[in-house]
């Protein structure tokens, strides 16, 4: 029974687990500021050269960047080690590396960075850990595959790198995550195991997929993938056995999202259909459905979120106090220049993107909202819910997850008389406002946008083909066509619509909507409100994201899909290999 539910978040302990957070961080910081502040420095850089020029340091040691905290040293054609020699005032930040003026053009390999105080190591970078802890360089700089490329440019920089603060280098990111998550492990390990137990003894292995899938969320997507594989395993292993498919909604979605785009979006290697593989896996998945109660899938869902979401937060809070002060941010700073001080606190997490994140602690508030309403939570419970999807918005800044946060507050106020017809509303309304107000509030997807639909009047029947939306944003010509001189580096217009029509054109697009809308009106008497409130979320979202781009957000969306559409349309029966009756 859902009363003897026993993962649940508590007030009481989400208190005690901030607390030991700070507790501990606050003693493996003390430690590290030990190890990182010396009176005397060496930074040793073994590199590479394709031509005569200078290499300079510029380090922060409590005065920011500067003329006073620089050191310049001549390199040569070919194989170099230079050898830095600096003293610390208040405490070591962060350096950068600069490669002489803005005339040079150049491929530069760096082999290795040493950081020695007192002929002992604070850090060692080698050549393929050097480029991913870079932070920022300048705009005539290419950092790809282990090398730094120097480019001729329109503009006035001298080409250079900056790393990362100094204690972000040194400290490992499973240490971080370990410091955030384990308090909250510790502090509900009995009820956890509890549950695991009972769900072992249940034999509840659908249950266990589901646990298992929502905890790899933060990890890297690789992880992600594997459990949705031994999750396809094990689905067709019971297929076999019980020799009935059950097709739902979530089939027909997945299956048509997968067939549309590689029919229509003349795919030519592996690289382009491999995201849309997600839609397949889990439209096969969707053939077993989950026989379990909806509400302990919920409960399961806010559970995991919850942590999750908490685990942001308290490294948001970690670094206010311990951190920022590293990267010379302020609290005001933090928020006044959120859209890039968030990745601060979200860069030890495998996946944490602001919004996507943001949307799944809403859907879990929206899961709190209908167990408040079922008195299967009280309300002590249910408001802890909405004040931790709030406060993991507002530390990461997703503007639209505000926006929907908004939405499904007032929805909930609002009587549930006509509730999709109001979601329809919202949506219309929401779509709208932001395209009427793109070219004021997000520049850089103004650009995208611009660039894509400038592309698509070439092209607008069959579009330019899959994968192609990344060549077509960074074209040189389409660019300066449009009036723009910079280039962005990004491989997606961040708008799924567009995107869509980019790829397979406006016949691709149209019957993709086509099916999917007969679909739904021809099976709308199955379309509960955990379904359309799924779809109008994420709907909202392939606004300002392309969802369908990245494998983690497709494997969400089908995981949803599945967890809110659980009614079988109708039911084959495998009499033997080579016949199927209905």
């Amino acid at each position: 029974m859902l009363e003897t539910f026993k993962m649940k978040l508590s007030t009481k302990k989400i208190a005690y687990s901030f607390l030991l957070i700070l507790v501990t961080t606050f003693l493996y910081n003390s430690y590290y500021d030990y190890k990182i502040n010396n009176s005397n420095y060496t930074l040793s850089v073994n590199s590479t050269h394709a031509a005569d020029g200078k290499l300079e340091l510029y380090y922060d040691v409590g005065y920011g960047f500067s003329e006073s905290g620089k050191i310049e040293s001549k390199i040569i054609k070919g194989q170099n080690k230079t050898i830095f020699n600096f003293n610390n005032k208040i405490f070591f930040k962060k350096f950068r590396l600069d490669f002489g003026d803005n005339e040079r053009v150049e491929e530069i390999t760096i082999h290795s960075i040493i950081l020695q105080s007192a002929n002992k190591d604070i850090l060692f970078l080698k050549q393929s850990e050097v480029l991913k802890n870079v932070q920022f360089f300048s705009p005539n700089v290419e950092v790809k595959n282990d090398k730094i490329k120097i480019v001729k440019g329109d503009n006035l920089f001298d080409p250079y790198i900056e790393f990362k603060s100094i204690n972000r280098i040194i400290i490992p990111s499973w240490i971080n995550i370990l410091i955030l998550f384990l308090p909250f492990l510790v502090f509900n390990l009995m009820s956890f195991c509890k549950e695991i137990y009972s769900i072992i003894l249940k034999r509840e292995i659908d249950v266990f997929f589901i646990i298992l899938f929502l905890i790899s969320i933060p990890l890297k997507e690789s992880l992600t993938t594997f459990v949705a594989i031994l999750w396809l395993c094990y689905i067709i292993f019971i297929l076999i056995r019980s020799k009935t498919i059950e097709i739902n909604l979530t089939t027909f979605v997945c299956f048509s999202l997968f067939l549309i785009p590689v029919l229509l979006g003349r795919p030519s290697n592996y690289n382009q259909i491999n995201i849309l593989l997600s839609f397949l896996i889990f439209g096969i998945i969707s053939i077993y459905p989950i026989k379990r109660d909806f509400i302990k899938i919920q409960r399961i869902y806010i559970f995991i979120i919850g942590i999750i979401s908490l685990a942001i937060i308290a490294s948001w809070l970690n670094y206010i106090i311990y951190y920022a002060n590293y990267d010379d941010v302020t609290l005001y700073g933090y928020f006044n220049n959120i859209k890039w001080t968030n990745e601060n606190i979200r860069e030890w997490f495998g996946f944490s993107h602001p919004a996507y994140m943001s949307v799944f602690s809403i859907i879990g508030m929206f899961f709190s909202f209908e167990s408040y309403k079922r008195k299967i939570i009280d309300k002590k419970n249910f408001i802890l819910n909405i004040l931790i999807t709030f406060v993991l918005i507002v530390v990461l800044g997703s503007r639209i997850a505000l926006l929907l946060f908004l939405i499904m507050i007032t929805l909930f106020v609002l009587p549930k008389i006509n509730y999709k017809k109001m979601l329809f509303i919202f949506f219309i309304i929401t779509s709208i406002g932001i395209l009427s107000t793109i070219n004021k509030i997000d520049i850089i997807r103004h650009q995208l946008w611009s660039l894509s639909l400038s592309a698509i009047k070439e092209k607008p029947l069959m579009g330019y083909g899959l994968g192609s939306s990344k060549n077509l944003i960074s074209n040189k010509e389409l660019n300066h066509k449009n009036g723009y001189v910079s280039f962005l580096n990004l491989n997606h217009p961040h708008n799924q619509y567009i995107n869509y029509i980019l790829e397979i054109g406006l016949l691709g697009f149209g019957v993709l909507i086509t099916l999917l809308l007969i679909i739904h009106f021809k099976y709308k008497e199955e379309i509960n409100i955990n379904y359309s409130t799924l779809l109008f979320i994420w709907c909202i979202l392939s606004i300002i994201e392309s969802p369908f781009e990245t494998s983690k957000p497709t494997f969400l969306f089908c995981f949803f899909l599945i967890i809110t559409s659980q009614s079988a349309i109708f039911k084959l029966i495998i009499k033997s290999p080579f016949k199927i009756l209905r």
